[in-house]
């Protein structure tokens, strides 16, 4: 968003109303605190915060529902290829 506002690609009023809903719903609170010294691991005030918490769980599962909609969506064309090539019959 910061390029497209950088480069007037979006109004500067349509900037301010999505940062003004992002801030209403609270999506800007109960994150881990930055941590800047995450880059040297020797620093006593790296904290090494856990950011991925669980996420591993979520993408198998959002994994698992497309590569059954996959599955089902080759299933179906296959079926309506075979009903649109079957043999005439009588």
């Amino acid at each position: 968003m910061e390029t497209c506002f950088a480069y007037s690609k979006i109004p500067q009023d349509m900037a301010v109303r999505i940062l003004a809903a992002w801030y209403l719903v609270g999506q800007d609170q109960g994150y881990p605190e930055t941590n800047i010294y995450s880059w040297n691991f020797t620093d006593p005030r790296n904290e090494q915060v856990n950011v991925q918490d669980d996420h591993a769980k979520y993408v198998l599962s959002v994994w698992h529902i497309q590569a059954l909609r996959l599955i089902n969506s080759l299933q179906y064309r296959a079926r309506n290829w075979q009903a649109k090539h079957r043999p005439f019959e009588e």
